[in-house]
């Protein structure tokens, strides 16, 4: 009897009794990059990425996956140090500052460091919490192939409390 009463709460085809929700949201999103060549080697970077998904009760289904070095699937928010799917939230605010550096034809170097908050509410300041704050850093080297670019980065984030490797053939960096 416990059986058939678990399949006809399933059979109900109601996802909301499973604490899914698809109501309304309205999403704002912006990717800042701008960069400043400082000599004929060297470029400075900024980055400030920013999200928020008002009125989103959707769980994970299209939140931010907060994480990784390049932007590979939808609703990714780049976070150096962290692994893709780190952090899921509907919520993300950082800025980055980085230097990449030309060593010769072929080969480049960068350093970058970046700091955030997630999973904010701006229409309620008792949302905000220290645990939601956000740092990381990483150092690259890049390899100009013929076959397109090759690029390994070592990060790291307080937050996992651990050295991730990225590897990256084929997005520009």
């Amino acid at each position: 009897e416990n059986l058939d009463v678990s399949i006809q709460e399933l059979e109900s085809n109601k996802l909301e009794d499973l604490g899914l929700s698809f109501g309304n949201y309205v999403e704002i999103k912006a990717k800042l990059n701008y960069y400043i060549p400082l000599s004929e080697e060297v470029t400075q970077i900024f980055r400030i990425h920013a999200a928020h998904k008002f009125g989103y009760e959707q769980g994970f289904l299209h939140a931010y996956n907060i994480g990784g070095v390049n932007e590979v699937i939808t609703h990714q928010m780049e976070f150096i140090g962290l692994k893709e799917f780190a952090i899921i939230s509907p919520s993300i605010f950082s800025a980055q500052v980085g230097w990449q550096r030309k060593l010769s034809r072929r080969f480049l170097t960068s350093l970058a460091f970046q700091a955030g908050y997630y999973d904010f509410d701006p229409g309620r300041i008792s949302s905000f919490s220290t645990d939601n704050f956000l740092f990381g850093g990483g150092a690259s080297l890049g390899y100009l192939s013929m076959v397109g670019p090759i690029q390994i980065t070592f990060g790291y984030s307080p937050y996992t409390n651990r050295i991730v490797g990225y590897f990256n053939l084929g997005w520009s960096f």
